[in-house]
């Protein structure tokens, strides 16, 4: 399986293991949703890391898919539009671990979440304007201030760890993944011991809190996207 989901501890840990990239079918992404909402409605999960194996966190989801032409696109943006709300709007915090590259769905992923940690040397990408898929700017916008996600989004450019964590979109970053993971469990562990219903409803009030609609905003990029799509 490309998507392992394992809970102990009242902490579920999602690991994506999709060699050579990591790139996300739409059968991975379905279950990377599907067991974050599991994982939300459990009473016994208080917490859940999502991170992966190999040389890099995520290349993105799988274009190269055999999927119906016709409906292609449609399913790769429902998919993403599920699993980015269903990582932010999880009952229960979410961490993502990232190292390596961090690309396209990949970055939906960590800026849907609570907390980022990264491995140094890493970089993100949103490289949807090479490919016509106008979408990112709304989510990214939750690690980044708007003239950088502009410049990211309009150019397709990588952007290093380091200057995200400048901004404050990444909360730590370390050395290697050893070290990234026994922090990540620091984390868990002080969350783990507080009352789950005052952390449920502190994540509640902090979505509603936030600027921007990330939810409607990404589902408007998308018709954006399929339209010049059609159009093309």
């Amino acid at each position: 399986m490309s998507i392992s989901t394992q809970t102990q501890d009242k902490t579920t840990v999602i690991t994506i293991k999709s060699p050579p990239v990591n790139a996300l079918s739409s059968k991975d992404l379905e279950k990377l949703f599907s067991d974050i909402d599991q994982c939300s409605n459990d009473r016994n999960v208080r917490s859940i890391i999502i991170k992966s194996e190999g040389k890099g966190f995520c290349a993105g989801a799988d274009l190269k898919e055999d999927l119906p032409e016709g409906v292609k696109a449609e399913v790769i943006h429902d998919l993403l539009w599920k699993t980015a709300r269903a990582i932010r709007q999880s009952d229960v915090p979410v961490i993502t671990l990232c190292h390596g590259y961090v690309i396209g769905a990949g970055l939906f992923i960590a800026s849907a979440s609570d907390i980022v940690l990264a491995k140094e040397g890493c970089f993100f990408q949103m490289p949807g304007i090479h490919l016509d898929i106008l979408i990112g700017n709304a989510h990214l916008q939750r690690l980044l201030p708007a003239s950088v996600v502009r410049e990211m989004v309009l150019t397709g450019k990588k952007i290093s760890v380091e200057k995200i964590f400048h901004f404050g979109g990444i909360s730590k970053i370390f050395k290697n993944q050893v070290a990234m993971q026994e922090h990540a469990e620091k984390i868990i562990s002080k969350i783990n011991s507080l009352n789950p219903r005052s952390i449920t409803t502190l994540k509640k009030i902090m979505n509603e809190e936030e600027s921007i609609d990330v939810d409607a905003a990404l589902k408007q990029e998308q018709q954006y996207s399929l339209q010049l799509n059609k159009s093309s």
